[in-house]
């Protein structure tokens, strides 16, 4: 059986690395945030550039002005894409931090359990321990009763 202080120092450890699964699935969830919010904004400006872009065909601009615009939007359709894909592997970075956070709480809850145990053993054995006092005081007393009783009988025969 585990050594009680060894099992306290394994439940700190656990918890502490619970603890550390905690913050950085946390951090992961700002992380994604960030991504949807950066998302937002690039698709936001795509479509400000694009009603821009139709404003100026409309108004009559340069051949050279329209592909500066074209040339603007397809860097914004990259940049897109590319956090499109950062976010698709920061999701994935979100469910491997859920699941090593319940990883690390089911180990904490093992330990805990493996505690509690130890603590009801610890309880059965102390009740055990002064049933057996309270029985040998009761014993005691039984037989010292009756042997001031054999005394007395004794005391009386002689009489």
């Amino acid at each position: 059986m585990i050594d009680r202080h060894a099992l306290d120092h394994l439940i700190e450890d656990a918890a502490k690395s619970r603890d550390q699964a905690g913050r950085e699935l946390a951090e992961q969830h700002r992380t994604e945030r960030q991504l949807q919010d950066q998302i937002a904004t690039l698709n936001t400006y795509h479509s400000e550039y694009r009603q821009r872009l139709q404003r100026a065909m409309a108004d009559g601009v340069s051949l050279n002005t329209i592909r500066d615009y074209q040339q603007f939007l397809r860097s914004l359709d990259d940049a897109i894409k590319q956090t499109e894909t950062q976010l698709t592997q920061q999701r994935r970075s979100v469910v491997h931090s859920r699941k090593n956070l319940a990883d690390r709480q089911g180990k904490l809850s093992s330990f805990d359990t493996l505690a509690e145990r130890r603590k009801h053993q610890e309880r059965s054995r102390q009740a055990r321990v002064e049933q057996k006092q309270s029985d040998e005081f009761i014993n005691n007393a039984y037989a010292r009763k009756s042997a001031a009783n054999h005394a007395e009988s004794l005391a009386q025969e002689d009489l």
